[in-house]
């Protein structure tokens, strides 16, 4: 139901936000590697859960937010070579923006999302301890921290040219294939 402006708008927001400071960060950083100083720095993008879950309700933001968990990867590859660390986080906190969506919840749910739980992550990863850590996306609240895993190859077959001859092919390595994480097979083939 948004209109072509409402999706333009988000995505200038976190993507465009994201990754203009990144462009001019990166650019100052080359710079300094090339005049032959030590680079020695760190980049933690946001992402968000309704990108990596594929959370129904907000196309414009998930994709944004996607954006940016695939830029981090990028930018982590093309930025160790001088230096430079890139990870991002999806925090899962109760901020202003989700104010009044966790009505009803527990006191110690309540608790675990403590923007504070997401500092400490943000710290430590901005720290030099955190200097082998690169291309990482951390989901984090006060109920731990987990590692994002990226995209990975899964079940193959062989290509055709033939749109008729590959159907059962296709079949077979999505059945083996494990499901996207947060949805439920089931759920997605029989709604």
């Amino acid at each position: 139901n948004m209109s072509e402006d409402e999706w333009d708008l988000v995505v200038k927001v976190h993507l465009k936000g994201t990754f203009a400071p990144l462009h001019h960060a990166a650019n100052h950083w080359r710079l300094e590697s090339k005049a032959g100083r030590t680079v020695d720095a760190r980049v933690i993008n946001t992402t968000s859960h309704s990108a990596l879950f594929a959370n129904i309700g907000q196309a414009n933001y998930a994709a944004a937010k996607g954006g940016i968990a695939t830029l981090t990867q990028l930018a982590a590859r093309e930025l160790a070579r001088i230096g430079v660390t890139v990870n991002a986080i999806a925090p899962r906190a109760e901020t202003r923006m989700t104010a009044g969506l966790s009505q009803g919840q527990s006191e110690e749910r309540m608790a675990r999302r403590d923007p504070e739980w997401i500092a400490t992550l943000v710290a430590w990863l901005a720290s030099p301890e955190a200097s082998s850590v690169s291309g990482r996306i951390f989901e984090a609240w006060g109920y731990g921290y987990s590692v994002i895993e990226s995209w990975q190859h899964g079940p193959q077959m062989e290509a055709s040219k033939d749109p008729a001859a590959i159907g059962a092919d296709v079949l077979r390595i999505t059945g083996f294939a494990r499901a996207n994480a947060g949805i439920d097979r089931n759920t997605w083939l029989n709604p």
